[in-house]
C-alpha cells in the first residue's frame, strides 16, 4: 500500500514522519512518500530538510524547482492556459478556481503585504500552473492509496484534496479539534462536512450524555477557562500583568527583537541562497513592523487602551470576533473573503437599535494598519471592542455571534447563543446557520425571542468531538522532544489506522 505524506512546515512534517515510522513497524506492506506543499523548509531549514531526505525510506518531493523557475520577472507568461481551464473542469466541484487559490495565504496575504514583497495578478496563473501540475504529476508518480495531511493550511494541501476526491484516493486530515488538545480526523478536509460524517453523528451522537458533555463545556467557559488552549488565549495573559512584571516583559521583547534583527540581516541575508522576488519578505519593512507591534503592544501593557470599548457594550448587539489574517479560518474556510467587507455588509442588514460588536484578535494587535480600525470606527452600526476584552462574556451578552469561520461560533453554540458562519468551518452544519438559508433570516430569528435550542443543536458534534479524541493528545506546536510526545504520536498512530481499517478494510 502506498501512502502519500502532504507537509507543511517542520512540525507537521516531523509528526507525519514518526507516524509513518511507526505504521511502517505494524505493516511492513506499507510504504511512504513525503511532498513537502510549503516554500520555507528548502529556503530557510536545509539541514532540517538534507536530514529527512537521508533518513527517510520514501521520496521527497518539493516545490523548490518551481520555486527556483519563478526567479525572473518574464517567467510569468511560461504556462499552459488549457491545462488550467482543464484542471477547473476536472477538479473543481461547486467552486472556482480562482475561488480556491483566493486561499492562497502568501499571494492573497492580507495583512503581511506590508512586508511581503506584492505578487503581481499577472503572476497568478503561472504560480496556479507550476503547483497544480506539481500536484498532479506527484499523484500520479507515486499512485497513493491514501494522502494524509495535518491541519489545513496551505492552497497546496486544498489542490491536493481535490485530485485526491476525484480519483477516489482516500484523503485523511488530521485537524485540531478545538476542544481542549483533542484532534479529529475527517476525510473532507474539514471544509464543512461531508454527508456521510454528517449522517454517522446524528445516528450514534444525538444523546444526553452528548449535551451533558456539552454542559461541561459551557460551564468551563464561563469560568473563562476556555475550550482549548489557544495562542490568542495564552496571549492575552500577557496583558493582564503587574507594571513591574510588565517592565521585565518590554526588556524580553526589546532582546528578542535585537536578536531578531541580527539574525536577519547579519546570518539569514548571507545563508539563504534561494534569493528571489516572489514570496520573500522586504527585511526593512518587516522591521519597522516589529517594532510598532513591541510599541503597541507595550503601551497596552502600562495602560494605554485606545483600541476599542473595555467593557460589555450597554446597547443589543450581535458579536464578531476578528481572525488572523493570513490563516486556514479565512483563507480554506472562509473561502478567502475579506472579512471587513462581510462586516460591512452584515452591519447593514442590521435594524434600527442593534449593533455589530467587532473585537479584534490578540494574535493580530499592533499587525493591522491604522486605517483599518478607522474603517470599522466610521461606521455608526460597528461597536469596536478592546482585543482583550472577554470573549465568553462579549457571547454571553449578545444577540448571536456571526463570523467566517472561528472558533466564537463554536463557543456560542456551546453557550446556547445562535450562530452564524458566513464559511464552512468544519462545525458548521451544527450551528444556527444550518437552519436559515441567509443572514438576514437568522438575524430576525435571533431578535424574534423564540428559544433557538444552539445547545442541543452542537450537542451531537461535541460528543462525537469527545469519543475521538485521546488524553494523550498534545496541542499544536508541542514540543516534539518533550516526554509525552511519544504516548501521542503512538495515539495518532493507533487512530489513523482504526480509521484507515474502517474505510477501506485494510490494515487487517
Amino acid at each position: 500500500m502506498k501512502i502519500l505524506l502532504i507537509a507543511d512546515q517542520p512540525w507537521q512534517t516531523e509528526v507525519l514522519l514518526r507516524i509513518s515510522k511507526e505504521i511502517s513497524s505494524l505493516h511492513s506492506q506499507v510504504s511512504f512518500d513525503l511532498a513537502v506543499c510549503d516554500y520555507y523548509m528548502f529556503r530557510y531549514t536545509d539541514a532540517f530538510l538534507n536530514g529527512i531526505k537521508s533518513a527517510f525510506h520514501g521520496t521527497v518531493f518539493t516545490q523548490e524547482k518551481n520555486f527556483l523557475s519563478w526567479k525572473n520577472s518574464d517567467n510569468h507568461l511560461d504556462y499552459d492556459d488549457d491545462f488550467i481551464k482543464k484542471w477547473e473542469q476536472n477538479y473543481c466541484e461547486n467552486i472556482s478556481l480562482s475561488e480556491v487559490f483566493a486561499s492562497h495565504s502568501l499571494v492573497n496575504s492580507f495583512e503581511n503585504k506590508q512586508y511581503y514583497n506584492i505578487i503581481l495578478e499577472k503572476w497568478h496563473k503561472k504560480i496556479i500552473y507550476d503547483t497544480n501540475k506539481w500536484i498532479e504529476d506527484v499523484i500520479t508518480l507515486v499512485k497513493p492509496e491514501i494522502c494524509i495531511n495535518i491541519n489545513n493550511f496551505l492552497y497546496e494541501s486544498y489542490a491536493f484534496y481535490l485530485v485526491a476526491k476525484k480519483k477516489k484516493i482516500m484523503y485523511l486530515s488530521i485537524i485540531p479539534s478545538r476542544i481542549q488538545s483533542g484532534w479529529s480526523f475527517r476525510d473532507d478536509l474539514g471544509y464543512g462536512m461531508n454527508h456521510e460524517l454528517l449522517t454517522h453523528i446524528k445516528t450514534f451522537f444525538i444523546s444526553d450524555r452528548s449535551l451533558e458533555l456539552t454542559k461541561d463545556l459551557e460551564i468551563k467557559l464561563k469560568e473563562n477557562l476556555g475550550i482549548y488552549n489557544s495562542i490568542s488565549n495564552e496571549l492575552s495573559k500577557k496583558f493582564s500583568v503587574g507594571k513591574f512584571l510588565g517592565l521585565r516583559m518590554l526588556m524580553l521583547d526589546l532582546r528578542r527583537y535585537l536578536s531578531r534583527i541580527y539574525s536577519r540581516f547579519f546570518i539569514e541575508s548571507v545563508t539563504q541562497r534561494k534569493k528571489i522576488k516572489l514570496f520573500s519578505e522586504n527585511h526593512i519593512k518587516l522591521t519597522f513592523l516589529e517594532l510598532r507591534i513591541l510599541l503597541v503592544h507595550n503601551f497596552r501593557r502600562f495602560g494605554l487602551r485606545i483600541w476599542g470599548n473595555n467593557s460589555v457594550p450597554k446597547k443589543k448587539y450581535f458579536l464578531w470576533t476578528l481572525h488572523v489574517r493570513p490563516e486556514s479560518s479565512v483563507m480554506i474556510l472562509g473561502d478567502g473573503a475579506d472579512e471587513i467587507e462581510q462586516i460591512e455588509e452584515v452591519s447593514a442588514l442590521l435594524p434600527d437599535g442593534y449593533y455589530l460588536a467587532v473585537k479584534e484578535n490578540p494574535i493580530m494587535f499592533g499587525m493591522r494598519q491604522y486605517r483599518f480600525y478607522n474603517r470599522l470606527r466610521k461606521n455608526k452600526k460597528i461597536i469596536l471592542i478592546d482585543p482583550f476584552m472577554s470573549t465568553v462574556a462579549l457571547i454571553a451578552n449578545s444577540m448571536g455571534v456571526i463570523g467566517s469561520s472561528g472558533t466564537s461560533l463554536l463557543e456560542a453554540a456551546v453557550m446556547d447563543v445562535p450562530s452564524f458562519a458566513l464559511g464552512k468551518p468544519e462545525f458548521s452544519p451544527f450551528l444556527m446557520s444550518n437552519e436559515f438559508n441567509n443572514i438576514s433570516e437568522f438575524i430576525a430569528k435571533c431578535l424574534s425571542g423564540e428559544k433557538l435550542n444552539s445547545q442541543v443543536l452542537v450537542a451531537p458534534y461535541i460528543g462525537w468531538l469527545s469519543h475521538s479524541m485521546d488524553p494523550s493528545d498534545l496541542p499544536f506546536l508541542h514540543d516534539l522532544k518533550s516526554s509525552e510526545a511519544d504516548a501521542f504520536i503512538t495515539s495518532l498512530t493507533r487512530r489513523i489506522i482504526l480509521f484507515i481499517r474502517n474505510k477501506n478494510q485494510v490494515f487487517n
